[in-house]
């Protein structure tokens, strides 16, 4: 299966005394073989921009999500299944996808310690949904049921190219970043998109970057952090053929490397 086309995209140089920053990546539990393990796509892309990845097992034990915290810049939540909706109060719709307690119970520690911390955190797809969660958001759970005059969220393949756009909302972080993008493209910036669940209720301190063109929210922040974003579209899978999406990881990274000393 074609996610995106390998490009040689050479990694950030940093200087010989710099340390390059870390940045933790989130895993899953392969239950059948009891492997803990991220794609490869994440990996690679934060390596293309200059910082060292390190993979965080799955754990519910406080302490080690502490001592993960304690050994990384800055956390990445990848994508995944659907969150439980027990964790905002709702019962599960049939086209919900079964629990995986494990993961968000080691997702809601690690986001509620790192976004105590300061430290940056970047979430992907599902890693926008649960962290909307975790600040007691809520989520659409099946987009087609719920929402049936949306748009199909779920992309055929290939990956990596653009599925629909998203509007991106004046004087956020995302609108600097892509200041250049958005004259050029009057504002419907491109993206690809492989998800059936959306935010619905904003989670504490979250403010929305841009929306998607059915009005879904698509990106957020967090006003008063050094650096909490999230998307909910898959940049990792994009950003070797699509300048603009490398800018938000680089982004992310470049976040990291200012707040590693502070």
């Amino acid at each position: 299966m074609q996610y995106h086309k390998e490009t040689n995209h050479s990694p950030i140089s940093t200087c010989a005394h710099e340390r390059m920053p870390r940045i933790g990546i989130t895993t899953r539990n392969l239950c059948a073989t009891d492997e803990y393990a991220a794609l490869g796509v994440y990996i690679r892309a934060i390596s293309a921009c200059g910082a060292a990845p390190m993979l965080l097992p799955v754990t519910s034990d406080a302490a080690v999500i502490d001592a993960y915290l304690e050994a990384v810049d800055a956390i990445l939540i990848t994508g995944g299944d659907d969150v439980n909706p027990a964790l905002y109060h709702e019962e599960a719709l049939a086209q919900t996808q079964l629990p995986h307690d494990d993961l968000d119970t080691y997702e809601v520690l690690l986001i509620s310690k790192a976004v105590e911390l300061d430290k940056c955190v970047f979430g992907i797809c599902r890693g926008i949904q649960i962290m909307n969660c975790v600040f007691g958001g809520t989520l659409y759970q099946d987009i087609p049921t719920q929402l049936p005059n949306a748009h199909t969220h779920s992309m055929r393949p290939p990956y990596f190219k653009p599925w629909h756009t998203v509007s991106i909302v004046q004087t956020t972080p995302l609108a600097k970043l892509w200041e250049e993008q958005i004259l050029l493209t009057h504002n419907h910036v491109g993206v690809n998109s492989r998800h059936h669940q959306a935010l619905k209720d904003l989670g504490t301190g979250f403010v929305p970057m841009a929306f998607s063109d059915d009005n879904l929210i698509e990106a957020v922040y967090m006003p008063d952090k050094t650096f909490v974003q999230a998307v909910q579209w898959h940049p990792e899978l994009m950003c070797f053929d699509y300048p603009e999406h490398m800018q938000l990881i680089q982004n992310f990274v470049n976040a990291a490397r200012d707040h590693m000393d502070a």
